[in-house]
């Protein structure tokens, strides 16, 4: 989802493939990861990670905002460490929710939920005097919005978190987002 709002806030039209995960054939053609998602460009290159697509969208658009900045500004590198949080600490806390949901045992998501919200009171306290991740709105801001939507499915209640429950509600605004949101539940 977040490449697809980032698409929208560039004014892309990008022409969506949607996988089933039950039948990866079509994908693993694709991404021998057989992993979501994947982006082919026109030269058909394929590149796969989200951080990396949202990177590769906004480049190939020129757009240096949602990136933070020019190549070698701080800023820049901010939203690119704000990524790699995003990719390696809060995307990676939902595998076993999602991927070992029947196996966890009470006391295992417990261990597991207890990590979750000790990342989003660290992310509470980023927000506490800003509105977005980085100085302003950026490709980070999307990727961290849909990773920290999935925690209506595990049962996690933003309203605990003032700071990243104003920033998620003030995101989930944004005209990209809604629309997305519509046309993938749209398509499910």
């Amino acid at each position: 989802m977040a490449p697809h709002i980032l698409s929208h806030e560039l004014g892309q039209n990008l022409k969506l493939e949607r996988v089933r995960m039950s039948d990866k054939s079509n994908l693993l053609e694709v991404n021998s990861k057989g992993m979501v998602p994947a982006l082919v460009l026109e030269n058909g290159s394929v590149f796969t990670e989200v951080a990396v697509i949202l990177q590769v969208l906004c480049d190939h658009t020129n757009n240096t905002l949602l990136m933070g900045g020019k190549h070698g500004s701080e800023s820049r590198y901010r939203v690119q460490e704000w990524l790699n949080y995003i990719a390696s600490e809060l995307h990676k806390a939902f595998v076993p929710f999602f991927k070992f949901k029947k196996e966890l045992s009470s006391e295992a998501r417990e261990v597991f939920m207890g990590d979750y919200k000790r990342k989003l009171r660290w992310l509470n306290g980023q927000l506490k005097d800003r509105e977005t991740l980085a100085d302003d709105f950026s490709c980070a801001d999307i990727y961290a919005f849909v990773v920290i939507n999935w925690s209506n499915f595990i049962g996690v209640d933003l309203d605990e978190y003032a700071h990243l429950s104003k920033w998620y509600t003030k995101t989930a605004a944004r005209e990209s987002v809604r629309k997305t949101q519509k046309l993938e539940q749209a398509a499910a």
